[in-house]
């Protein structure tokens, strides 16, 4: 389980209100966190094997004219943490890719991580190389993915954000001029949104550009994975259908 939230409000959103937002995102999974803040015209990205809270202790958010953050409770890999960067793309997701290894298999794109979400930005990148729009190639992997899929990507380089949801688990609000979302709509009614809505099809947002190459700073403790692999018997295996 995991959340997913974020603003872009140009003249940065409340403190009171950004906490709101990150603390109902840490309810729903205090094992590993991820965050994206502008700062200085430049995307701060950062994750760790640690809540968010003292992630954000780490780098503060405050009165950032963007900012997206995840917080999840582990599933898989040590290592793989979100966001996940790939092809210029920053992806938080909140679901689970069941048929993810086998896009893999259909991609020409080479697999590096564990995580299922990895398969987000690798299908972006292969729709937008093929002339399709951010849009578009949201809806693609909606059309693909098999399983929960609520997702937020990120392409500083192009000033784009855009959300999608396979299962309506997301939520946007209007706020002091700018956009706000979050995996559950209640911390949005909380802040003050107005025009709340659920997400389903793609919608894009136009968020400041930052054509730098993406530098993430990850910080890691975790040595072994809370959720062990799953080992059978062949007697046991033999009871699963």
């Amino acid at each position: 389980m995991c959340g997913i939230f974020g603003a872009v409000v140009p003249a940065g959103l409340d403190d009171r209100s950004a906490k709101t937002l990150i603390s109902h995102a840490q309810q729903r999974g205090r094992d590993s966190s991820g965050l994206i803040a502008l700062q200085s015209r430049r995307y701060v990205v950062a994750r760790g094997d640690e809540p968010i809270g003292k992630l954000l202790r780490r780098h503060p958010i405050a009165s950032a004219p963007a900012f997206f953050g995840h917080s999840r409770l582990i599933t898989n890999g040590t290592e793989d943490n979100q966001p996940v960067a790939r092809d210029e793309l920053l992806v938080l997701h909140n679901g689970i890719i069941v048929n993810h290894d086998e896009l893999w298999e259909e991609s020409d794109a080479t697999r590096e991580l564990e995580i299922d979400t990895e398969i987000i930005p690798a299908l972006i990148h292969e729709e937008i190389d093929a002339g399709a729009t951010l849009q578009d190639a949201a809806a693609s992997v909606l059309r693909r993915a098999r399983g929960i899929v609520a997702c937020a990507v990120l392409a500083p380089a192009s000033g784009k954000l855009v959300l999608f949801s396979n299962n309506g688990s997301l939520y946007t609000g209007e706020k002091n001029g700018g956009v706000v979302f979050s995996s559950e709509e209640y911390p949005l009614e909380a802040i003050g949104c107005s025009n709340i809505a659920q997400v389903r099809d793609p919608i894009v947002i136009d968020v400041p550009v930052d054509d730098q190459p993406i530098n993430v700073q990850d910080y890691r403790s975790r040595t072994v994975d809370l959720v062990p692999s799953l080992g059978l018997t062949h007697h046991e295996e033999s009871l699963l259908e």
